[in-house]
């Protein structure tokens, strides 16, 4: 019985995640008041244009409410859309009133949440190796996070964008470990970053990063180079071909396949507003801060989470200062595919960057959108804070600390969230 209990007891504890996931993001779905979402009466209208057959008129102001068909999200890719147009035709045909359809929407993007976890732990899976109980423990630093929690519980495309992605990154991961690219890997890595570009733009970012695995196999590979830089081209045709579709699309409609809804530009570049943007977004990472910044003090906030990266990121020094000295076991041995994990981050982050600086300043909220690849913060966290603690012990003691942890700030954020609406 040992052995297939030390198989069943990791699934339990993933379970145990998803199940706090699902129960928190609940919760913090009836803590929001209906339609105040971020941008959520926008993406409501999308969903009832799209369970109507037709494609919302895109808007180039706010929308207000959801009694129109003008949203400013039109310019959103529609996977999400689509998806959730089913379970709102659906209500629609029992004749579930506007607010219970809403609370069925949150309900679909809960459930997209929960499969965001099980990727995340599959991706870590692949990363960190080792006990399975590291990959669950880096799954939760990422999906118990409160952004990831309140982002599960109102109408939004971001965690269908996260699930696509992190599935994506899992693949193109798995191949680095595995140093091949095989035929089979390339097609799944081309249609999941497909629907990853339909679901939400920066799914384009996959496609470098594809690239640059396929270099980093060929680079510490016996197999062919051709083969490989075949399978690779086979993965970036396919998720063109898939997520093209959208692109085409906007050139026939707007002349252009990137198009944008609302203009309200920031200041411009400069070295100040770059470091200004930069602590908005990292402050936004972690919290829906809008909710939370008349009960807390941003400048010990921001503090408090900069040293938590700090020592994670020193910790994944030490460790990988370690392992250039002994056998490499994991690819979390490897800087470069530390480099690898970092770069769809990198991307997103310089793309919201200059989105913020020169298009619309509205994204200084929006630092949940690194979410999608944020399993290189939990990859961090546990490999960076168990190169500090030698002692299984110690490592398991503050790993349960750490999820605990993040229940309690994910409650106490849910409190903020209910006291936030009696005041406004």
């Amino acid at each position: 019985m040992k052995g297939p209990r030390r198989e069943l007891l990791p699934k339990l504890a993933l379970a145990a995640v998803i199940a706090a996931y699902v129960v928190l993001a609940g919760a913090s779905s009836l803590a929001t008041r209906l339609k105040y979402g971020p941008d959520e009466p926008a993406h409501f209208v999308y969903v009832h244009e799209i369970a109507r057959f037709r494609m919302p008129t895109l808007s180039h102001e706010v929308t207000p409410n959801a009694l129109t068909r003008r949203s400013h999200e039109a310019h959103q890719p529609p996977l999400y859309y689509i998806l959730s147009a089913v379970p709102y035709a659906i209500a629609s045909k029992l004749g579930a009133g506007v607010d219970l359809t809403w609370r069925i929407l949150r309900l679909c993007t809960i459930i997209f949440g929960a499969g965001w976890i099980y990727f995340l732990y599959r991706l870590a899976r692949e990363f960190v190796g080792g006990s399975r109980y590291r990959a669950v423990l880096a799954a939760a630093c990422v999906g118990l996070l409160p952004s990831s929690v309140y982002i599960g519980g109102v109408v939004n495309n971001d965690a269908l964008s996260a699930v696509v992605f992190t599935a994506a990154m899992w693949l193109i991961v798995r191949t680095i470990r595995r140093s091949e690219v095989t035929l089979r890997d390339a097609v799944l890595i081309g249609i999941i970053s497909g629907l990853a570009i339909l679901t939400k733009a920066q799914g384009l970012f996959l496609l470098p990063t594809a690239v640059v695995s396929g270099l980093l196999i060929v680079r510490r590979s016996r197999h062919s180079a051709a083969t490989t830089f075949i399978n690779t081209g086979i993965a970036l045709v396919t998720a063109l071909g898939i997520g093209g579709i959208w692109f085409i699309r906007n050139i026939v409609v707007f002349g252009s396949p990137l198009i944008q809804s609302l203009y309200n530009p920031g200041p411009g570049w400069s070295l100040s507003a770059v470091a200004i943007v930069t602590q908005q977004l990292f402050n936004f990472f972690w919290t829906p801060f809008w909710l939370l910044n008349v009960f807390v003090d941003s400048s010990c906030y921001f503090r408090m989470l900069f040293a938590l990266c700090f020592l994670a990121v020193a910790g994944v020094g030490l460790h990988l200062a370690a392992s250039q000295k002994g056998e490499r076991r994991s690819l979390a041995d490897r800087i470069e595919a530390w480099a690898l994990l970092a770069l769809p981050a990198i991307l997103i982050y310089l793309f919201l960057l200059r989105h913020t600086l020169v298009v619309d300043k509205g994204a200084l909220q929006q630092g949940r959108l690194l979410l999608p690849a944020a399993g290189l913060l939990g990859a961090s966290i546990v490999v960076g804070f168990g190169a500090f603690l030698r002692i299984p012990l110690l490592r398991a003691a503050l790993g349960v600390l750490t999820v605990l942890g993040l229940v309690f700030a994910d409650i106490t954020v849910v409190r903020a969230i209910v006291a936030f609406y009696r005041i406004y």
